[in-house]
């Protein structure tokens, strides 16, 4: 197996290298719904993101089998492949993702991912900046049609 992605949106959430390394990325999206979507994957090789407090401030943990947490970075291999068995958290990634959504239990990833799994607040997630400008861009809107 190559390399194994599960993309939210347009962020690669969780990538499963062919030697069974792990690469998790919010994309500094620390939402509920990031966090939900990197644990749909990991579930699978029994490892968990877990939060420290309020998830949006990005202070999360990744949790395994072993109950030992290591501190979440984004885009840093948080989980090493060091065994031979590793190699296989790629496959297992794929085979379960594709019985979730057999199950009806996963949509695609699309907007209304969270409300289908009734985990989260509906809406997309968005990081601050980005909401400020797509209100200057409405009240330009506005303004033009005055």
């Amino acid at each position: 197996t190559g390399e194994v992605c599960l993309r939210f949106h347009k962020t690669d959430v969780v990538k499963v290298r062919p030697n069974g390394d792990v690469v998790l990325n919010s994309n500094s999206y620390y939402t509920r719904t990031t966090q939900l979507s990197m644990n749909d994957a990991l579930q699978f090789i029994g490892f968990e993101v877990k939060e420290q407090g309020d998830v949006s401030k990005g202070h999360w943990l990744v949790q395994g089998p072993d109950r030992v947490s290591v501190k979440y970075v984004d885009n840093a291999v948080v989980i090493h492949g060091t065994q031979a068995s590793h190699k296989d958290r790629g496959r297992l990634v794929i085979e379960g993702m594709k019985e979730l959504l057999k199950q009806n239990q996963i949509d695609d990833g699309g907007p209304h991912y969270a409300q289908h799994r009734g985990q989260a607040p509906s809406g997309p997630a968005y990081r601050p900046q980005q909401q400020q400008h797509q209100g200057q861009q409405s009240m330009q809107q506005q303004q033009q049609h005055l």
